[in-house]
């Protein structure tokens, strides 16, 4: 990939990759409940899930969403239907104590989900693809994508969780705390509602 398309895919995979979506709200929001470290799986899922989707576009897999647009309702129906279940899991823990001790930690394949249901993942994959793929380059290419994605979500995800654990100290009270999850359980609706419109 020359350096002037490998300057733009940078580019264009941290502004997708930054921003508040299903996996970093759900990061900042474990991190916040139970710390850096037992948000660590629940992280390692949501990048494996996300290398995934991105294995899967590089192989062919959006030529076959073309060609059967019935997988894309079924994946946006069920994507829909998860990140409720994620806005669900946060909102139940606006009552929560601050205490991290009791919590329990989501795991790794909650995690690993979450991208492989989003189709603005999939959208987002598919349109770095065409963009960024060059026919005759498509193996070094394709390995450049997966990389440059992987590592700005790491990134992305690593600095949510990190804030999740910085917010905590400030979370303490209880009416802060149910505010906080129950703002957070609000946003995840609202982008589950969002994939379902579009």
């Amino acid at each position: 990939m020359e350096l002037q398309n490998l300057s733009l895919l940078v580019v264009f995979a941290v502004s997708m990759t930054f921003t508040p979506g299903p996996a970093n709200l759900t990061l900042l929001g474990t991190s916040v409940q139970l710390g850096i470290r037992s948000t660590l799986p629940l992280m390692a899922g949501v990048v494996t899930g996300f290398v995934i989707n991105a294995l899967a576009i590089c192989v062919g897999l959006g030529s076959v969403f073309q060609q059967f647009p019935v997988m894309v309702t079924f994946i946006k129906v069920a994507g829909t239907f998860y990140i409720l279940y994620l806005a669900y899991s946060l909102w139940r823990v606006r009552h929560a104590e601050a205490s991290r001790a009791s919590a329990v930690s989501p795991g790794f394949f909650k995690g690993i989900l979450v991208h492989p249901l989003n189709p603005k993942a999939w959208l987002m994959l598919i349109t770095a693809y065409s963009q960024f793929v060059s026919p005759d380059r498509v193996v070094t290419d394709s390995l450049a994508l997966i990389i440059v994605f992987c590592l700005s979500g790491l990134a992305a995800n690593s600095l949510w969780t990190v804030l999740g654990s910085v917010i905590h100290e400030y979370l303490q009270v209880p009416k802060m705390r149910y505010s906080f999850f129950t703002s957070l359980a609000v946003m995840l609706s609202g982008l589950a509602i969002a994939l379902w419109l579009t």
